[in-house]
């Protein structure tokens, strides 16, 4: 579970990276990667092809996704994240 886990949190923090529109990103680079996080958290496909195997997460992976604060960011304030639910809720500037 470790690696598997290590992984999502891995994507989530580039997720989260791409969505914070402090970093200049274009809105379609941010559609793009909301798609390919869609896309893995949907799984793939195993060697018999009839079972989706989905990715392990950590407990503490739910809530850097939707507010954009990982745990081991004690010092980060909430009014300065920007998760899923923040960039949910954003206009579109461009």
């Amino acid at each position: 579970m470790g690696d598997e886990a290590e992984r999502s949190t891995n994507e989530i923090r580039q997720l989260v990276r791409v969505l914070d529109p402090r970093n200049g990103g274009k809105h379609r680079a941010r559609l793009s990667k909301i798609e390919d996080f869609k896309q893995y958290v949907q799984g793939y496909l195993t060697s018999s092809e009839d079972h989706r195997s989905t990715p392990d997460f950590y407990d503490d992976d739910y809530s850097f996704l939707y507010l954009g604060i990982h745990p081991d960011d004690e010092e980060q304030d909430i009014s300065q994240s920007y998760g899923l639910l923040h960039a949910c809720g954003a206009k579109k500037k461009e």
